[in-house]
């Protein structure tokens, strides 16, 4: 069956609403707004299977995940072998000092190396201080409440 464009037209596939079309040979492809506002074309064939949902948005940045912190900072649990008890300190045996992380996005981040845990944790602390205000004021800049 060869598909029109008029019969997508005002269909919705995932993030993807189809708003026109084109054929090209014998493939149809659609073009598409997606729900942040970019338009994109895609072949039928991507759009109906699911292989595309979006405009890419959604891979090229972190818009959205400013929802959900959980997603952007990783707040690790303590491990049964960390002996600082604090969440992202642990002992770095050759420089013999504690060492405070941070998890962002998959990327571990060391911050520096202290002479207590306690001053690991305060300066894991307050960079998690900051990172929390860049992603509220994020949140207020882009439309936090738009996926």
């Amino acid at each position: 069956m060869k598909y029109t464009v008029n019969d997508f037209i005002g269909k919705r596939y995932g993030d993807l609403t189809v708003i026109d079309g084109r054929r090209i040979s014998e493939y149809l492809y659609l073009k598409c707004i997606c729900v942040c506002g970019n338009t994109v074309e895609v072949r039928r064939t991507n759009l109906t299977s699911g292989k595309t949902r979006n405009c890419g948005c959604k891979s090229k940045g972190f818009k959205h995940l400013i929802k959900d912190h959980s997603q952007v900072f990783k707040f690790d649990n303590i491990s049964s072998n960390n002996s600082s008890g604090y969440v992202g300190v642990d002992f770095d045996k050759n420089a013999k000092k504690y060492r405070a992380r941070i998890t962002i996005m998959r990327k571990t981040f060391y911050l520096g190396h202290f002479d207590t845990p306690q001053q690991a944790n305060n300066e894991r602390k307050k960079i998690l201080m900051i990172l929390d205000w860049v992603v509220e004021n994020l949140k207020n800049t882009i439309g936090g409440d738009s996926s």
